[in-house]
């Protein structure tokens, strides 16, 4: 049976002021990939809208989470949940605080989550629960990825 990934980029090309750009940050993508393929699954890459993702202008020199998906008992999947993502601290240094459209720690504590963050920003942090996998930041992008096989091959 093959093994397969499918990977979920972004579609998203700016910020809510179009003259502030964003996009894939590219090392959460090729770093990941890199490990699936080692890892011998087939993978398939995709955006919400369909077509191109644009990169992050910074990446070649921000995460983002749909925080209401909902599980089939009408509970959200973050409820009681283990996770990671971008810190608001690292949004701050970023300087990308007024820009983004959320704040992720913030949103994902109202959802009832059990948010972790690692303790030096931009450093490598990922929470696994179950097989809920989430990596805090685009250095958490290969550490993320071998968490996620080492889930599927149980």
């Amino acid at each position: 049976m093959t093994k397969r990934i499918l990977s979920v980029v972004s579609n998203v090309s700016h910020y809510a002021d179009p003259s502030e750009p964003t996009g894939l940050w590219l090392s959460e993508l090729t770093h990941a990939y890199d490990v699936f393929a080692q890892a011998g699954y087939q993978q398939t890459l995709v955006s919400p809208k369909g077509g191109l993702s644009p990169l992050e202008p910074r990446s070649l020199k921000f995460p983002s989470y749909d925080n209401n998906t909902k599980l089939s008992d009408g509970s959200l999947l973050v409820a009681g949940r283990r996770l990671t993502g971008f810190s608001w601290s690292e949004e701050i240094l970023a300087r990308v605080d007024k820009l983004v459209p959320y704040n992720v720690e913030a949103q994902m504590k109202q959802r009832g989550a059990r948010y972790t963050k690692g303790l030096i920003p931009f450093g490598s942090h990922v929470v696994v629960d179950g097989r809920l996998v989430t990596g805090q930041n685009p250095g958490s992008a290969k550490a993320t990825a071998k968490n996620v096989v080492a889930v599927l091959g149980k």
